[in-house]
């Protein structure tokens, strides 16, 4: 934390991003679950069904992007090989890991700040328990034309079904 303080003082024109993966002397991984808003995406609809399956996220930090998406900043014990993988059973929700980033909270962009809206950053909950058993599942989803010929997510009127039931 000192360190990025830093960086922010000698270089205050610049943005900053931070990367996930293996966390320093740990056994975790630092992910980010990124809930988009941007040009007319309905993440946030998708995350109240999360929500409902699954209760509130953790005690974490949480920052609000320009378009009013979101970043989750989480640890977790599951190893996931893809950098970027979607939030099982949503479009517009991304698990972001190994290779992934996310911009740093206090970066500006001609949209918009990266605000904090809530906890501490460095003290981050897990994705164990936001989703219990079903952890390693959520973010080790298929692409979503397998979700829909599996009929694990349905389209209803053009609203999203996030069905928990891992069949």
């Amino acid at each position: 934390q000192k360190q990025i303080a830093q960086w922010f003082k000698e270089y205050p024109q610049c943005n900053w991003g931070i990367a996930g993966g293996r966390i320093d002397g740990a056994d975790e991984f630092l992910i980010f679950i990124d809930v988009d808003t941007k040009h007319g995406k309905d993440g946030q609809q998708e995350l109240d069904a999360v929500y409902a399956a699954y209760g509130k996220e953790p005690d974490t930090f949480v920052v609000q992007t320009p378009s009013g998406g979101l970043h989750f900043y989480l640890k977790t014990m599951v190893r996931k090989s893809r950098y970027r993988a979607r939030l099982h059973g949503c479009r517009h929700i991304d698990v972001k890991s190994e290779g992934g980033y996310v911009v740093l909270f206090d970066s500006e962009t001609p949209e918009g700040p990266y605000k904090p809206i809530s906890g501490v950053f460095g003290q981050f909950g897990t994705l164990e328990d936001w989703f219990g058993a079903d952890a390693e599942m959520m973010v080790h989803g298929e692409d979503e034309k397998e979700y829909e010929r599996r009929g694990r997510v349905r389209i209803h009127n053009g609203q999203w079904a996030f069905f928990v039931s891992w069949a």
